[in-house]
């Protein structure tokens, strides 16, 4: 019995030694390495970094599954382990685009005007102009988009260049509410474009500008000297009541004030409701501003919505980018 204690006793610590010393525990992560190497996702990526078409592949999948940052990373290093591929020039519209549907607008820019300083001359070049005219108006900056839009129409190859560069200057115009430049850029568009673009239409509806409901500001601060005047004849019915009892409180309490002998609090209640006052006459003439505003915006979108192609779909909707063909 002594015997077979001692021996389990001695096997025990030569199994502990054994499981400590480096080649036990080598063994033990070679072993987890083999379970584990089956799931980790890796061999796909080493695909596309040793062959073109993996690579491209790879990261086109991103692109149209909408994961744009890894897509952008991708198509980089695709141009970056094959500089010499002719799809070179495409993978890096397709990253630049990856940046823009992202909101990275800047890098995207830096990205379209790189493509048209390195393939001059290309038709890479002249959509990359396009793409960087949309960046600026992303970013705000419409007068900017807007010279390059004419400088692209200036120095066109070919006539549906030109007409798709006076096309986005028509619709700049249109959104900042400049009807009458619009219709001048869209009057220089050929036949063609004309067809494509459903130009005629587009300019019978911006005719309908003068149409556009308006309120005359002036009459709205004039009105207001009955308080409300202005918010009831802009349609803002709430406000002119709220206006109207508010100031009319005022004036009565101050007439009580004076009437009860206490001119000093006659006079505070009276200056403190003129305030009010004045604000119902600003209040009247800001209602104005706004109605005519919002019509002009109302009239702006439903125009888009009506006959705004995008060029690079034909899509009327304006919404769309296509995986193949964009460039």
């Amino acid at each position: 019995m002594r015997h077979r204690l001692a021996f389990l006793w001695l096997a025990i610590v030569w199994a502990g030694v054994f499981c400590c010393t480096p080649g036990a525990v080598a063994f033990g992560q070679e072993e987890k390495a083999r379970q584990v190497a089956p799931s980790a996702p890796q061999a796909e990526s080493l695909v596309g970094i040793l062959d073109a078409d993996g690579q491209y592949s790879f990261a086109l999948q991103y692109y149209q599954s909408q994961d744009n940052g890894r897509a952008a990373s991708e198509f980089d290093r695709f141009v970056h382990f094959f500089p010499d591929d002719p799809r070179v020039p495409e993978a890096m519209m397709f990253a630049a685009e990856a940046m823009f549907r992202d909101g990275r607008h800047p890098d995207a820019l830096k990205r379209f005007e790189a493509i048209a300083d390195r393939f001059p001359g290309t038709r890479f070049a002249v959509r990359s102009q396009f793409e960087a005219a949309r960046c600026l108006q992303a970013l705000q900056q419409p007068e900017a988009a807007r010279a390059l839009l004419l400088r692209i129409a200036d120095t066109a190859a070919t006539p549906e260049i030109r007409d798709e560069a006076l096309y986005r200057v028509a619709w700049i115009d249109v959104e900042d509410a400049r009807f009458d430049a619009a219709d001048a850029s869209l009057a220089k568009i050929g036949v063609p474009g004309r067809q494509r673009y459903r130009i005629d239409a587009l300019q019978a509806g911006l005719r309908e500008a003068g149409a556009i409901p308006r309120k005359d500001p002036a009459l709205a601060g004039a009105l207001s000297i009955i308080p409300g005047g202005g918010y009831a004849y802009c349609g803002r019915y709430r406000d002119a009541t709220v206006a109207f009892l508010l100031n009319a409180a005022f004036i009565a309490a101050t007439i009580e004030a004076f009437r009860e002998g206490n001119d000093a609090l006659g006079c505070l209640i009276g200056f403190v409701g003129s305030g009010f006052y004045m604000g119902n006459i600003y209040g009247g003439v800001n209602a104005a501003e706004k109605y005519n505003r919002n019509a002009v915006r109302v009239f702006i979108e439903r125009t888009a919505s009506d006959y705004r192609v995008d060029p690079r779909t034909g899509k009327t909707d304006g919404i769309g980018i296509r995986i193949q063909g964009d460039f």
